[in-house]
């Protein structure tokens, strides 16, 4: 229970400071470097220990479910993100499993047309803790990702206000840089369709 009031309350907290900020700066008649957000649900997978895994495991494949708020900023191809991601039943070596991450930072576009885009990530992972490392049941982890979406949803319509036009699949390859022991797979493969909630 605990963890799904996590996962319900971290995007509303996150929209409810958005709205806040842009608010005030409407008010200010200042600048603000915040844009309006967007949301995105994006049910997937999740694969881990690929390559590079340790002795006696084998890669394992679970579903994952992602709710992504993404704050478009003035700074160019720059976006912030926030993300409650959970991968229930999941079981990794030397990771405690089963709990939600929240996920945030930016995300740079490489490049963006209107049936593709390419982009980098620098993202702060809070979530469950190595077993063999930490006491703590969750720690922070550095994660360098590369995004790749298909936006097959310009193929289905041609209404550029539609929110469907955003509909695509997505695949991320995450390296997790830091909070894992040093014998551990560092490598995670998230794919799957990502659903434009919200506007």
């Amino acid at each position: 229970m605990r963890h799904m009031r996590v996962c319900v309350t971290a995007p509303l907290l996150l929209l409810s400071l958005t709205r806040h900020a842009m608010a005030q700066a409407d008010a200010d008649h200042h600048a603000w470097i915040f844009r309006a957000p967007s949301f995105v649900l994006q049910p997937g997978v999740a694969t881990s220990n690929f390559v590079d895994r340790p002795e006696g495991t084998s890669a394992s494949t679970a579903f994952n479910a992602r709710v992504v708020t993404a704050i478009p900023t003035t700074l160019p191809r720059t976006t912030l993100v926030g993300i409650v991601q959970w991968t229930p039943h999941h079981e990794v070596a030397d990771v405690n499993s089963n709990a939600p991450s929240f996920v945030f930072g930016p995300v740079f576009s490489l490049f963006n047309v209107p049936l593709a885009s390419l982009d980098f990530d620098v993202l702060d992972s809070y979530g469950p803790a190595a077993r063999r490392t930490d006491n703590a049941a969750y720690t922070h982890k550095l994660v360098l990702e590369g995004d790749l979406a298909f936006k097959f949803g310009a193929l289905m319509t041609n209404d550029a206000g539609s929110r469907w036009r955003s509909l695509a699949l997505y695949g991320f390859l995450a390296n997790v840089a830091s909070g894992l022991p040093s014998e551990s797979s560092r490598w995670v493969l998230l794919y799957g369709l990502s659903l434009p909630i919200a506007p």
